[in-house]
C-alpha cells in the first residue's frame, strides 16, 4: 500500500535524473497561449481545472475529480425528479440539472490532443449528464448517497456519526 503522490509521478528518476518532459510541454504551452495574448487574440485554453471544474474523460484521476464527485452529487438530488418524469420530461431535469451546476460555477472541460483544457458546449454536458443518469439508473449507488445524509447517533447524544438512514447505528463505550 502506498501513501500520497505514487513514485511514478515524482520529478525525479530512480537514478537522481530529473524528469522534464512533463514540463516542458507545459512551457511549450504557456509560450502559445502567452503569443497569443500579447498579439490581442483570444485564447480559450485553460492550463488547470479549478476544484468545481467537470472533466469529461476516463480514468479514476477524473472520476474522483472534486467537480465530478459534485456533480454526482448533484445528480443525485434530482434523481427522484428524473425517475418520475415521463421520457419527454427527463431532459428538462438534464437541463435543469446543468443550469445550476453552471450556477454553482461549475464548467464542463475536456482535454484536447495539445495538452490544453477546453470549455465544451452544453449539448456536450447535457449529454455527460444524461449519460451519468442513464448509468446510475442501473446501479443502486445514487439512492446511497441520498440516504447517507440521516444522522445516527448514540443514546446519551454524545458519540454521533453519519451514516445510511436504513442502517441503525450504535456505538458503545468500552466494547
Amino acid at each position: 500500500m502506498t501513501f500520497g503522490m505514487p513514485v511514478s509521478a515524482f520529478p525525479v528518476g530512480y537514478e537522481g535524473e530529473l524528469k522534464t518532459a512533463a514540463h516542458l510541454k507545459w512551457l511549450d504551452r504557456r509560450i502559445v497561449k502567452e503569443t497569443a495574448l500579447q498579439s490581442g487574440r483570444t485564447f480559450e485554453g485553460i492550463d488547470l481545472p479549478h476544484n468545481r471544474d467537470v472533466l469529461l474523460g476516463r480514468g479514476k484521476s477524473i472520476q474522483d475529480h472534486t467537480g465530478n464527485v459534485e456533480l454526482r452529487s448533484l445528480i443525485a438530488e434530482y434523481m427522484p425528479e428524473y425517475r418520475n418524469a415521463a421520457k419527454k420530461e427527463k431532459a428538462g431535469v438534464v437541463v435543469k440539472v446543468m443550469m445550476v451546476a453552471k450556477k454553482r460555477g461549475m464548467r464542463f472541460l475536456k482535454r484536447h490532443p495539445n495538452g490544453w483544457w477546453m470549455e465544451v458546449s452544453d449539448e456536450t454536458a447535457r449529454e455527460k449528464i444524461s449519460m451519468t443518469y442513464r448509468t446510475s439508473r442501473s446501479l443502486q449507488v445514487m439512492p446511497d448517497i441520498i440516504r447517507c445524509s440521516r444522522k445516527v447517533s448514540d443514546f446519551n447524544g454524545l458519540h454521533s456519526f453519519e451514516g445510511p438512514a436504513s442502517k441503525k447505528a450504535k456505538i458503545h463505550d468500552g466494547e
